[in-house]
């Protein structure tokens, strides 16, 4: 999913995006546009639309300060603390945001693997402790009436403390007699520091709205992840195994820059607007595996683990899009965008450089017909790719035992999809139904030797699948005082592995509900309460069936002096019942998926604004938005 705010795209992602977010205020924002088929000037990456925020406009001469706070509290406490500064004044508009976060969470996972003659469970509460800070400082200056120049800088510096996993494995027979059992642990630690500036320019050629936009971006993310393995297996006495006992050691550099420029140009006519613009990008992936033996209590370098990896890609990018009003009731917008992809991928292990090469279409259109003033009836169709993030290419190792790892696939390759929706609207109505196929999509599959019991978690492009669904949402505004929005969606969805380990094909249908409702409690709508509630029933995720899963939602607002002061108090997951559980099958063995995330907490916040309270600074987009995402 994309972000934008005003049509500009926020280049930020992961955590830094979401304390940006917070960072909004209600009465900031005049409405929030989804825009599920992106139009041809947007990369064809990603396959779940934009969401665009389109604020209220600020005043010259004016200024305002955001001091905000939060505090979580699941199983482990988590806060975040931030400001965010925005001035405006004759040509020039400045805006900053600083924020920290740190906390702890806890994620219970319980697989199950049932082989012919075993049954193998695995238990770990695994831990994760972090510390981020975010920032972001941007300027805009009008030279000319007719000239803007802008620059953004973010950065994000992550730090993860060093953590303890313990990862248990029991082995059960036929009769569920416990056979044997298994103990490992797994420390690790690491960071990840980010920093990328973006130079802009918008160049106004009349008055009429024809401009040209460009932008030079530049990003560059340095991370360092270590993890230390042991572990021994136990008879039912729990006496050990002999020569049962192992230790390793991996250690991950990895670095990826990229550098992009990008130009947009538009161009209103009387008889058609037409858009048009192009971007080149470069990026390289660069990572030092080192896995070393332990078991000895001397660190030796295990050569055939060791790798050193290298990824380049060159994206050269074109687009066209025009957009005509036919009548009053009538207006057609059609794109093409073009995309030209150069890879190389270098593993020093496999001593084997890959390349590849593709030139791809991504077309767009869309069709509006206007019935009355509040009903319009909508088509569109788009193409788009699904680029693999560069941490999936990277060949690094992860255990959770000795017979269980995660391995990354410097050789994977993009995803595509074409989407085809068909909408009616009215004020309060939305009837909807799609279609999509993707191809290519990437699962980590869990690879199962029935024989050595190794399962080997290893990402490929496995997956062809299609969907068609219809879905109804319906606004109930009757009264000042309530606002219910609701949603129903049912579809069937048939999926095909492409691989001998995975299940030949299968299907399903299924449809999920959800509500949300809004009750002011008092007539200067300064106190708000929230209620919601989601259900979704049995669905597919990547080739397996996944349970059912539900969560209620509930909190309160409060808006005081003026609101300056906003308090707000929030419970999420209150009956802990967003639980998923993932059914599979891998060389006809059946694996199953039981993981519980730490989704029920309560969250205090607090914010409070000083200054003008009507000014937004304009945030200015970048142009490799897409390439900081997949570097994750």
């Amino acid at each position: 999913m994309i972000v934008s705010v005003d049509d500009r795209v926020i280049p930020l992602d992961g955590e830094s995006l979401t304390n940006y977010l917070k960072s909004f205020q209600t009465e900031n924002i005049q409405r929030i546009e989804i825009i599920t088929n992106p139009p041809a000037k947007y990369d064809a990456e990603g396959n779940s639309g934009i969401v665009n925020i389109i604020t209220k406009k600020g005043f010259n001469d004016s200024w305002n300060l955001n001091l905000r706070g939060t505090y979580k509290q699941g199983r482990y406490p988590d806060g975040n603390v931030g400001t965010d500064f925005n001035y405006k004044k004759d040509r020039l508009s400045i805006f900053a945001n600083v924020s920290a976060n740190s906390g702890k969470g806890i994620y219970h996972m319980k697989n199950f693997i049932y082989y012919p003659t075993e049954t193998w469970v695995l238990t770990a509460p695994l831990n994760s402790v972090y510390r981020n800070f975010n920032t972001n400082i941007g300027l805009d200056y009008k030279i000319t009436n007719a000239w803007k120049i802008g620059a953004l800088y973010s950065g994000n510096w992550a730090r993860y403390p060093e953590k303890v996993d313990n990862i248990n494995t029991t082995v059960y027979d036929q009769n569920s007699l416990v056979k044997e059992m298994m103990s490992s642990i797994r420390q690790n630690h690491g960071d990840n520091n980010l920093n990328a500036i973006n130079l802009n320019s918008i160049i106004n050629l009349d008055t009429l709205g024809k401009k040209i936009l460009v932008d030079l971006d530049y990003f560059k993310r340095n991370g360092f992840g270590s993890e230390d393995n042991s572990g021994s297996r136990y008879k039912p006495d729990l006496s050990l195994i002999p020569d049962s006992y192992y230790a390793h050691k991996n250690q991950n550099k990895g670095i990826v820059t990229n550098y992009s420029a990008k130009m947009d140009v538009e161009l209103p006519l009387q008889w058609i607007n037409i858009n048009l613009g192009g971007k080149i990008s470069f990026s390289e992936n660069k990572n030092d595996y080192i896995f070393y033996d332990n078991t000895t209590g001397n660190l030796i370098v295990d050569e055939n683990q060791t790798n050193v990896f290298r990824y380049r890609e060159n994206i050269q990018a074109a687009y066209l899009s025009a957009q005509k009003q036919i009548s009053k009731k009538v207006q057609i917008q059609a794109g093409l965008r073009v995309e030209n992809t150069a890879t190389e991928g270098y593993s020093k292990t496999l001593n084997q450089t890959d390349k590849n090469s593709y030139l791809k279409l991504f077309p767009t259109f869309y069709f509006l017909y206007k019935m009355k003033d509040n009903q319009s009836i909508s088509l569109n169709y788009s193409r788009r790719i699904g680029r693999p993030p560069f941490s999936s290419l990277n060949p690094y190792k992860s255990y959770f035992n000795a017979y269980d790892y995660n391995e990354g696939n410097p050789f994977l390759q993009p995803s595509f999809s074409n989407n085809l929706e068909i909408s009616m609207t009215t004020s309060n109505l939305e009837h909807k139904l799609w279609y999509s196929y993707t191809s290519g999509d990437i699962f980590q599959f869990p690879f199962i030797d029935s024989e050595t019991q190794v399962v080997r978690h290893y990402p490929l492009n496995c997956i062809n699948y299609y969907s068609i669904g219809l879905s109804e949402s319906y606004n109930f505004n009757k009264f000042w005082w309530w606002n219910s929005f609701n949603s129903i969606a049912g579809y069937y969805i048939k999926k095909k592995g492409t691989i001998e380990e995975a299940i030949p094909s299968i299907s399903t249908f299924s449809a999920n509900i959800s509500t949300n409702n809004d009750f002011m409690l008092n007539r200067k709508r300064t106190v708000m309460l929230t209620l919601g509630f989601y259900y979704e029933f049995p669905y597919l995720s990547a080739l397996g069936e996944t349970d059912a899963r539900c969560y209620m939602y509930s909190g309160i607002r409060v808006r005081l002096l003026n609101d300056g002061l906003t308090l707000s108090l929030t419970a999420n997951d209150i009956f802990k019942t967003d639980h998923s559980k993932l059914t599979l099958k891998s060389n006809n063995i059946k694996y199953v998926y039981d993981n519980i995330p730490d989704s029920r907490y309560v969250r205090l916040s607090i914010s409070y604004k000083f200054g003008n309270k009507k000014i937004q600074s304009e945030q200015r987009s970048v142009g490799n938005r897409e390439e900081r995402g997949r570097s994750q």
